[in-house]
């Protein structure tokens, strides 16, 4: 009688939770509102902790860097150049676990970019991949003195993006 008993209030309790998720999905659709209902907390707070800054000033890479990345189930931000990336790195520095950047930009390249989130205490231990179409020698080397902890040239393989990304936060 007991087992029954928690399985009754299991089952009822998930009915009530259900009949409310019918009751704003309704109300929503009355008043073409969009709502998003988030599975659980620990969904969000599991994917909170694989949030990845995209840096690049093409829009056609930054997007099919994000979508890779999506695709793998992280949640990506992007930036088109140094100076945003700073400032978004300093909004979201609770979330972002992993930055990912050009070289050549405009208003603030990589370099700089890295070199200044190096400086913040949020991004001091940072883990930043470089992926850039340079692959010269001193490129290279001028990244991981500068705290790069990975280099990918362009094009790139996206099975290398995620396997790298996974190597780094996991």
């Amino acid at each position: 009688a007991q087992f029954s008993n928690k399985r009754f209030k299991f089952y009822f309790i998930y009915f009530l939770y259900f009949k409310f998720c019918m009751m704003l999905f309704t109300v929503g659709c009355i008043f073409g509102v969009e709502l998003q209902f988030h599975y659980s907390l620990i969904y969000t707070e599991r994917f909170s902790m694989r949030t990845i800054l995209v840096v690049d000033d093409s829009s056609t890479m930054r997007g099919a860097t994000t979508r890779v990345l999506k695709d793998a189930g992280y949640t990506v931000l992007e930036a088109k150049d140094g100076v945003e990336a700073l400032q978004v790195a300093e909004r979201n520095k609770q979330d972002v676990k992993l930055v990912i950047t050009d070289i050549n930009m405009p208003n603030m390249d990589g370099l700089q970019f890295l070199t200044a989130l190096k400086a913040t205490p949020h991004g001091k231990f940072l883990p930043v991949v470089m992926l850039t179409t340079e692959s010269q020698k001193e490129k290279v080397e001028k990244a991981r003195t500068a705290g790069a902890k990975a280099f990918m040239v362009k094009p790139f393989s996206e099975n290398q993006l995620v396997d790298a990304v996974k190597r780094l936060v996991g």
